[in-house]
């Protein structure tokens, strides 16, 4: 989003991940992107909300927030899809008016998921290096060692940030 000119970011946490490890890794990764260009972090555009298409409309159609944002990163795909239609039903065009990024790259074969920019997280191959330390342990070829292994994330740009 930095990359292509916004500067007015807002985040969308829902709620249901709050006590997700990772969650807060991504709203400090936000964070530190935002202070890395140069952009003041904004407490009013950091949102926890929760992820229900009337609750998610009700905000993006009555919330003055949105006429102060050139775009919304929020920290799940589920979330950013239930923002498209209330956008557009704002007045807001995507992403002309207003870029949207969602978070974890699901697999979903719709319209809407097909227009998403995401940050697309590799879940299987996080599983089978999970799957084998764990047997590597197990038959006592490794002793356990806590930490953390890797396993890098792929950019996927679509329509719901680049302006044609």
């Amino acid at each position: 989003l930095l990359s292509i000119g916004r500067k007015n970011i807002m985040l969308l946490v829902p709620e249901t991940t709050l006590s997700a490890i990772c969650i807060q890794d991504r709203i400090n990764g936000v964070r530190d992107a935002l202070q890395a260009s140069g952009i003041k972090d904004n407490p009013d555009f950091t949102r926890i909300i929760r992820a229900d298409e009337k609750v998610v409309s009700d905000f993006i159609l009555n919330s003055a927030s949105i006429d102060q944002v050139d775009a919304i990163l929020c920290l799940t795909d589920e979330l950013a899809m239930l923002c498209m239609d209330p956008l557009e039903q704002r007045g807001l065009r995507i992403p002309e008016d207003i870029a949207l990024m969602g978070f974890n790259g699901i697999d979903l074969f719709t319209e809407k998921a097909a227009r998403l920019s995401t940050v697309k997280i590799p879940f299987h191959q996080m599983a089978d290096k999970a799957t084998e330390k764990l047997i590597e342990v197990l038959e006592g070829k490794k002793p356990y060692t806590p930490g953390f292994y890797e396993v890098p994330a792929e950019l996927v740009i679509r329509e719901s940030t680049v302006k044609n």
